[in-house]
C-alpha cells in the first residue's frame, strides 16, 4: 500500500465527518449553508471514487482543505453556530486526522528509507488504528493522572481539578455532607463539616456538635479574609474535634449563611505550613453552591 492512497483515506474520513458535524452543529438559520458544505464535500468524494486515477487523490487533499478551512473558520467566527458540545468532537476529530497523517508519514519513510523495510497495507493499517486508540485515550489517561495527584499530593490542591469538579456537582443534587466529604477528599484534611441554618453536615460521623457548640461557633468574628479568629472556651471544643480552622460562607451581597469547619491536614504536615489561598479560592466556591442550594 502506498503512502498517497493511505493519506486519501485519512482525508476523506475527516473530510466527511467534518461535513456532518457541520450539518448537526449548525443553527436553525445556517442549516442551508452546512448541508451545501457537506454536498460540496461529498461531491469532491464522489468525483474521485468515479474517476481514480494517479493523481485522483488531488480531489480527496481539496475536501480535507475545505473541511479544515471551514473547521478554523467555526473555531474563529462560528461560521456555522455550532454548539460547545460539538466543537470538542471536532477538535477531537481533527487532531485524530492530524495525528494519524504525521504518524503514518514518519512511519513510512523511517520504515521504507532507513531500514529498507517493505510497507504492507496490514501494518499501514494497524498503525493507523493503534495511533487512532492513543489519541482517543490521551484525554481519559490526562484526566485518570490529575485525579490521582489531586489524591496523592496532600500538600498542595489542585485548584483545576478541583473546581471542574465543583462545577459538576454544583449542577447535581448534591447533599451538603456529601460535598463536605468532596472537600476533605481533595482539598486533603482528615475532616470537613458545613454548619447551614444551626446544623451540622459532617464528612465523617465523628465529627459532632451539639446545638450550644455549633451556637457558640456561629458567633466567631473574622479574622483574615474568610477564616474566622478562634479563642476561650469554643478553641478548647474545636481542638478536641480536630476542628484547626473555620471559614465564614457568604451570600451574594455579602451576608454571612453558615461556616465550613477544617481539620487535621492529611499526610505529615501542619496546618500552618498549608497554603490556605488556594483553599480559600475554593471556599468562596463552595459558599455560591451552599447559597443556591438554599435558595432552590
Amino acid at each position: 500500500m502506498e503512502l498517497i492512497p493511505v493519506l486519501s483515506l485519512v482525508m476523506i474520513g475527516y473530510a466527511f465527518l467534518s461535513g456532518l458535524l457541520a450539518i448537526i452543529g449548525a443553527g436553525k438559520g445556517k442549516k442551508f449553508k452546512a448541508l451545501g458544505f457537506f454536498l460540496v464535500i461529498s461531491a469532491l468524494i464522489a468525483v474521485t471514487i468515479v474517476w481514480w486515477e494517479e493523481y485522483s487523490y488531488v480531489f480527496y487533499l481539496i475536501a480535507a482543505v475545505v473541511a479544515f478551512v471551514t473547521y478554523l473558520e467555526v473555531i474563529k467566527y462560528r461560521f456555522f453556530d455550532v454548539r460547545n458540545a460539538i466543537v470538542k468532537v471536532w477538535n477531537y476529530v481533527t487532531l485524530a486526522s492530524c495525528a494519524v497523517i504525521v504518524y503514518v508519514v514518519f512511519y513510512y519513510f523511517i520504515a521504507k528509507e532507513l531500514f529498507h523495510f517493505h510497507m504492507t497495507s496490514d501494518a499501514i493499517a494497524i498503525n493507523m488504528i493503534m495511533i487512532l486508540v492513543l489519541v482517543v485515550i490521551l484525554p481519559v489517561l490526562n484526566g485518570l493522572n490529575t485525579a490521582i495527584n489531586a489524591r496523592v499530593l496532600v500538600q498542595r490542591v489542585d485548584l483545576t481539578y478541583v473546581i471542574k469538579r465543583l462545577n459538576f456537582l454544583a449542577t447535581h443534587n448534591v447533599k451538603l455532607a456529601s460535598l463536605a466529604a468532596f472537600l476533605a477528599k481533595n482539598l486533603h484534611f482528615k475532616t470537613v463539616g458545613i454548619v447551614v441554618d444551626g446544623k451540622l453536615y459532617a464528612s465523617s460521623k465523628k465529627m459532632r456538635l451539639s446545638k450550644d457548640e455549633i451556637s457558640s461557633i456561629a458567633k466567631l468574628k473574622d479574622s483574615d479574609g474568610v477564616w474566622q479568629k478562634i479563642s476561650g472556651k469554643t478553641e478548647k471544643t474545636l481542638n478536641e474535634r480536630g476542628i484547626k480552622a473555620v471559614a465564614v460562607m457568604r451570600d451574594a451581597k455579602g451576608h454571612p449563611f453558615g461556616q465550613v469547619l477544617i481539620g487535621q491536614p492529611m499526610g505529615k504536615i501542619d496546618f500552618e505550613k498549608r497554603d490556605l489561598n488556594e483553599v480559600s479560592a475554593i471556599l468562596n466556591l463552595v459558599a455560591s453552591i451552599v447559597d443556591s442550594k438554599k435558595k432552590d
